[in-house]
């Protein structure tokens, strides 16, 4: 399975486990409106309660661990950006962003542990309902993309 594609599943599952959310007691609020994109693709998958639960408790396990490491990145490139108005020396540079690199790197094997327990959860068929609007929501963004950036070359 070709990188760009597993990334695309990953972030497929994961947007329609986020969406898992309108399921939860009255008390909490949905991730996302209940008429978005995200939220129809995870009705066609027609997942059942006991599926639901299991992405749900999936996404709950890793949650306090998601953003703790996004907050250890974020300070890290705040540094990073700080050093870089200073006189620090290269070497420094270099390893500070070698940190970044390592923390960005150990947050995708977080996502990607995270995306292939969810799709375990998952049906083949529901799999491959998935992977299709997947397809379809890239394909529809490249082509909202193009036509707002088509007159962009022109303007210089």
């Amino acid at each position: 399975m070709k990188p760009k594609f597993l990334y695309l599943i990953c972030a497929g599952i994961g947007a329609i486990a986020i969406n898992l959310i309108p399921s939860l007691p009255a008390n909490s609020q949905p991730a996302v409106p209940p008429s978005s994109p995200s939220t129809n693709v995870l009705r066609s998958l027609n997942l059942s309660d006991v599926q639901k639960r299991q992405i749900q408790a999936i996404l709950e396990k890793g949650k306090d661990s998601r953003r703790a490491s996004s907050q250890e990145l974020r300070t890290r490139q705040q540094e990073l950006r700080t050093m870089m108005d200073g006189n620090t020396p290269r070497e420094v540079l270099t390893e500070k962003f070698n940190q970044i690199q390592n923390l960005r790197r150990q947050n995708e094997q977080k996502r990607f542990g995270q995306m292939l327990a969810m799709r375990e959860v998952l049906t083949p068929q529901q799999r491959s309902q998935l992977s299709k609007a997947v397809r379809d929501a890239r394909r529809n963004w490249r082509e909202r993309r193009g036509r707002r950036f088509s007159g962009f070359d022109n303007e210089f």
